[in-house]
């Protein structure tokens, strides 16, 4: 598995904080539900965030 992380970090400040969070797996994957998982997730990490 794969841990996908999305941060935002302000511009005058150090730290960074996840905002959203996703384990995706590495081997043995159905097409199909990763396609669903990509859809799933465009909210989050933006639109074609798995290409």
């Amino acid at each position: 598995m794969r841990s996908l992380l999305l941060y935002n970090s302000e511009q005058y400040n150090s730290e960074q904080t996840v905002v959203a969070r996703s384990r995706v797996p590495l081997r043995h994957m159905d097409p199909d539900l990763l396609a669903a998982l990509a859809y799933d997730l465009e909210g989050v990490f933006g639109k074609g965030w798995m290409d």
